[in-house]
């Protein structure tokens, strides 16, 4: 019986940690949007086409369509890595 309610109360706390670790690592609010465009826009030597998508994302997150945003920002980021300039 003890056995089974330290089991129970363990699982809880790992379910809770993983879920507030989840939020941290998968998020698409419109705070992150912003966060990570300027993260981005720090960057030197940023090709044109990073650009473009930079200019897109941030668009995207203004209008309130943070996920594609988002989308876009990180595809800058693969293309900041390809070249060397990751952030």
């Amino acid at each position: 019986m003890l056995k089974s309610l330290i089991l129970a109360a363990a699982i809880a706390l790992a379910l809770q940690a993983t879920a507030q670790d989840a939020s941290l690592i998968t998020s698409d609010t419109e705070d992150y949007c912003v966060r990570l465009a300027a993260q981005l826009a720090a960057q030197p030597n940023r090709p044109r086409q990073a650009l473009e998508l930079h200019e897109q994302g941030v668009a995207l997150c203004a209008q309130g369509r943070p996920r594609e945003g988002i989308n876009r920002l990180r595809h800058e980021v693969l293309i900041m890595r390809a070249i060397g300039e990751a952030p």
